[in-house]
């Protein structure tokens, strides 16, 4: 694991602030209005805790949203560490921002999550605004917005897993109060597996550490988070796998290897009794390998890497103006090798990228009705040069756009509320989509995208019951999209003129006895293009996409279980079900669906004392095994899911 130390300075910057309740301390100073349901505001918003995520034993952030139903994932290698995450009918895992402890942990270059590197078991809590978010969390919230605060309370407990496949898992976490007014936790999660099949193996470490002071109405946390990630990709089927038809598309000694780590820190103080503010220095780092094998035996390496720094600020009035301005430098490289007796270099291109953008938000209650309203002036630099050619002239690129949403709300009966939220998202494109890779598809003519959303919903709350039903609609214009020839898999980035997304989302989660409560969430989604004229593949004339399905955007995506606790024992059950799909790239909807699936995860625990919990968990508890055709005679790029695993756990705490 890379190891990575750096000395922190104050200087202005802006975070999520924590609620963070030990020893007596509250310090609230949040963005997110409120995500943790305690000042009455719920609205949109949404939280899973660390509670609900032990209940499903996810092992990642995607993991848990598709068993409480907000969002399905999508797997391309059949290992859990590899999800692309497809939420209201986005599917290529760069329409939401992600915050962990105040730094946007979305990649530079893509606006990608590696999720396999979020602590997972660290996550005090998941705080969830769905909808075109920008105006108040960056660039890129298309689907939404997740901020992820890790844990802080005092803890000592280990953990210990295994399962079939050569699945382990070893953890620990040691945290504690000490001198009156400090506190530190440590955290270390390694989970490894021989894989299902050949070349299917990975190994997953991720470490977390914090310390802080606090005081009655401050306090100072210093954050570190490393983690280092290594798959194979399988190759190798199963006999019933091939009589079943099933295709694996990736070949044999295809793999990745991701090294990330984090450092940041935070001040949250006041000024008196009106003023409170947070200030954040951010620093991220990493580092990724791609190791493939084409079906002409040729094998190539990719090397990623980046830096960032992100300096944060925010200044909040009586927690109802709020002025803040965040600003993050990061230096990308793309490196390209052919590997043959010798690695011979083929691509070397070195980019520069700034992001920065001062917004404002106001919040207030009137009686039961509430209103939000936030602004935000996003800008984005880009400049690149070929370290390989350095004669090459040097390309610029810019984009600036102002987004804003807005809420509002009512809550009557006690425990109805009904809210109405309208947002405007702006996302620059990737570098890579502008100015190309090695396999080419670079267009420097596209334009920003821009989604708007807006939303309807209520939700009814209290000691037994918690429902949520809405309805959105997502306009996207000018979405960049990628067309090419589905045999080849040559092609461009596009701007699509516009495409348009519309469903519902419902959930409800109900206690009918002190031991037992059921859950559901149903969501649909119709996501099509509409006034969609782009180049085909051969640029030799256009194609009309209007009216076709966005491909990876299943109609339906449902979950439903139960929790039943007796005594020391407690079960969760837990079935999924993704509709049928066009495969990626099938933007023209002329080959075959990718099938629906479903499968179901158990969880069954024994806790003889307070402090011991023993525990067995099965994915895919039928085994069911997913046909994916082939797309014009060349496999699917998708594993809907892997096939049936075991692991016993066992975990103390001290």
């Amino acid at each position: 694991m890379q190891k990575f130390c750096w000395l922190c300075v104050l200087v202005l910057g802006l975070a999520f602030s924590q609620v963070y309740e030990t020893a007596g301390i509250t310090v609230v100073g949040k963005r997110l209005y409120d995500g943790s349901l305690q000042s009455g505001y719920y609205g949109a918003a949404q939280v899973i805790t660390s509670a609900d995520i032990q209940a499903v034993g996810a092992l990642t952030v995607p993991d848990v949203l598709q068993k409480y139903g907000i969002a399905k994932y999508s797997n391309a290698t059949g290992s859990p560490l590899d999800w692309t995450l497809n939420w209201n009918g986005f599917t290529k895992g760069e329409e939401v921002v992600v915050i962990v402890d105040g730094v946007k942990v979305n990649e530079a270059d893509d606006n990608v999550v590696y999720w396999m590197n979020i602590p997972a078991a660290d996550i005090e809590r998941i705080e969830i605004l769905p909808g075109a978010g920008s105006a108040q969390y960056g660039s890129g919230a298309f689907a939404g917005v997740l901020n992820i605060v890790t844990n802080k309370t005092p803890q000592k407990s280990v953990l210990v897993e295994a399962g079939s496949y050569g699945f382990g898992r070893q953890g620990f976490t040691l945290g504690d109060v000490f001198a009156d007014n400090f506190y530190y936790r440590l955290n270390f999660d390694n989970l490894a597996a021989s894989g299902q099949r050949e070349q299917s193996s990975y190994r997953d470490q991720r470490l977390s550490g914090k310390l802080g002071w606090f005081t009655e109405n401050s306090e100072l946390n210093l954050y570190y988070k490393t983690g280092a990630s290594y798959v194979k990709f399988p190759n190798q089927l199963t006999e019933d796998e091939i009589l079943d038809d099933r295709w694996q598309a990736i070949p044999k000694g295809a793999r990745r290897a991701i090294d990330t780590n984090q450092t940041n820190l935070e001040y949250i103080g006041s000024l008196n009794d009106d003023w409170k503010y947070v200030l954040n220095l951010g620093v991220r780092n990493r580092n990724a390998d791609y190791k493939s094998v084409s079906r002409t035996m040729s094998t190539t390496l990719t090397r990623m890497s980046e830096s960032s720094n992100s300096y944060l600020g925010q200044l909040t009035y009586r927690e109802k103006i709020t002025l803040g301005y965040d600003y993050r430098l990061a230096d990308i490289r793309f490196r390209y090798y052919n590997v043959g007796d010798y690695l011979s270099k083929t691509y070397d291109i070195f980019t520069a990228k700034g992001e920065y953008a001062p917004y404002a938000q106001y919040f207030d209650r009137f009686g039961p009705l509430y209103v939000r309203y936030g602004a935000r002036e996003d800008s984005v630099d880009y400049v690149q040069f070929d370290n390989i050619d350095r004669s090459a002239p040097r390309k610029y690129k810019s984009f600036a756009k102002r987004a804003h949403n807005g809420e509002v709300g009512l809550n009557f009966l006690n425990d109805w509320q009904t809210y109405f939220s309208y947002g405007e998202a702006f996302k620059a494109p990737a570098f890579s989509y502008l100015f190309g890779n090695q396999w080419g598809g670079g267009n420097e003519n596209l334009s920003a995208e821009l989604a708007k959303t807006q939303a309807f919903g209520v939700r009814w709350q209290n000691a037994y019951t918690n429902f949520g039903w809405n309805v959105f609609n997502t306009i996207v214009d000018d979405e960049i999209i990628y067309i090419a020839d589905p045999i080849t898999y040559s092609g461009t980035n596009q701007n699509a003129q516009k495409t348009n997304r519309d469903g519902f989302n419902l959930n409800i989660e109900q206690k009918l006895t002190n031991s037992l409560q059921v859950f559901g969430n149903y969501n649909y989604t119709k996501a099509r293009f509409v006034d969609a004229v782009v180049v085909d593949w051969t640029a030799s004339d256009t194609i009309d996409l209007s009216g076709y399905a966005l491909p990876l955007a299943p109609e339906q995506v449902y979950s439903f279980g139960v929790n039943y606790t007796i005594s020391a024992w407690s079960l969760n059950l837990v079935q999924n079900f993704v509709d049928k799909q066009y495969a990626d790239s099938d933007h023209v909807n002329e080959y075959a669906f990718v099938p629906a699936y479903s499968f179901t995860e158990a969880n069954i625990a024994y806790q003889p004392y307070a402090g011991l919990n023993l525990y067995l968990n099965v994915h895919n508890v039928f085994n069911n095994i997913y046909d994916t055709k082939a797309l014009a005679g060349e496999p699917v790029y998708y594993t809907p899911a892997d096939l049936r695993t075991a692991v016993i756990g066992l975990q103390c705490l001290f």
